[in-house]
C-alpha cells in the first residue's frame, strides 16, 4: 500500500535531476480464535453435561485495518462470536469462520482486540479469558482461552399428605398416625422418615421438606418416593 511520494508535485529545472521517494508498506494480516473450555469438576461422581450451550461474545478490533469487506480507519470494529459446546464439553470460533477472511492492515501498527463473554445462561460461570486484551500478529492466530465453570444447581424435595375423611376421626387418633415415606436421590443416601400431622387452619397436614440436593448443569439426579407401611385402616390413594 501507498504510504507517500515526496514530493509528489513541484516543477522541474534545467540540467537538474528531481528525486521522487514513493515509500509503500505490504500487506499484513492475521486471526484470531477464541477456545472455550471448563474447569475439570465432578460432583456426586458427575461432570456436567454443557453439550448445545451457547456461549456469546464480542471482540473489538481497534486500529486502522479490513475485515469482511469493511475498511475501519482509526476506529473499532465489534465482531460478535458465538461458540455452540461440543458432547466433550469443548467448543472454538475464529475470526475467518465461515469465510469471513483474516483481519488486513498495513504498516508496522497491528489493530488491537479486546475480547469479553456476554452474560450466558446460568449453565456455568467465567473464570478467566487470557488473553483477554493485546494486538493481532501477522500471518499468525492470535489463541483466547475462555474458562468457565459449571454451576451447581440445587432443589430440594417436599411430601405433603392429606387423609381423607381425617375429620371423621377423634383428633387424639389423628395426631399419632405416623406414614412413612422412602425418599431415594441418586448420589445420595436414602432417606426413612415418619411424618406426623399438625393441624392448619383446620385441616390436618403431614410435611415434610427435605434439605437441599445438589448437581452439576445437565446432571438433574432422578429421584423415588414411596409410601411403605401404612397406619392400619389406610392406604394410598395417590402420589403426584
Amino acid at each position: 500500500e501507498l504510504v507517500s511520494i515526496t514530493p509528489s508535485e513541484g516543477s522541474l529545472e534545467e540540467f537538474k535531476t528531481v528525486n521522487v521517494i514513493a515509500k509503500n508498506t505490504r500487506e499484513h494480516e492475521g486471526s484470531l480464535r477464541i477456545i472455550k473450555r471448563f474447569k475439570d469438576v465432578s460432583l456426586n461422581g458427575k461432570k456436567a453435561n454443557l453439550e448445545n450451550q451457547v456461549f456469546d461474545f464480542i471482540v473489538t478490533l481497534y486500529g486502522t485495518f479490513e475485515y469482511n469487506g469493511q475498511k475501519i480507519v482509526n476506529g473499532e470494529l465489534q465482531v460478535p462470536a458465538s461458540i455452540t459446546i461440543d458432547k466433550n464439553n469443548r467448543g472454538e470460533w475464529s475470526l475467518d469462520k465461515n469465510g469471513n477472511g483474516n483481519v488486513k492492515w498495513h504498516g508496522d501498527e497491528a489493530p488491537r482486540f479486546v475480547v469479553s463473554e456476554l452474560e450466558n445462561n446460568h449453565s456455568a460461570e467465567l473464570v478467566s479469558i487470557t488473553p483477554s486484551t493485546g494486538s493481532l500478529a501477522d500471518n499468525k492466530t492470535i489463541n483466547v482461552l475462555a474458562i468457565n465453570e459449571p454451576e451447581i444447581e440445587k432443589g430440594q424435595i417436599q411430601i405433603i399428605k392429606t387423609l381423607e375423611d381425617a375429620d371423621k376421626y377423634p383428633e387424639e387418633q389423628i395426631m399419632k398416625l405416623g406414614f412413612n415415606f422412602l425418599i431415594k436421590v441418586e448420589g445420595y443416601a436414602d432417606i426413612d422418615k415418619t411424618i406426623y400431622p399438625v393441624k392448619e387452619n383446620g385441616q390436618y397436614i403431614w410435611r415434610y421438606t427435605t434439605g437441599y440436593y445438589s448437581w452439576l448443569y445437565g446432571q438433574n439426579p432422578k429421584y423415588s418416593i414411596t409410601e411403605h407401611d401404612n397406619p392400619y385402616g389406610t392406604e394410598i390413594s395417590e402420589i403426584i
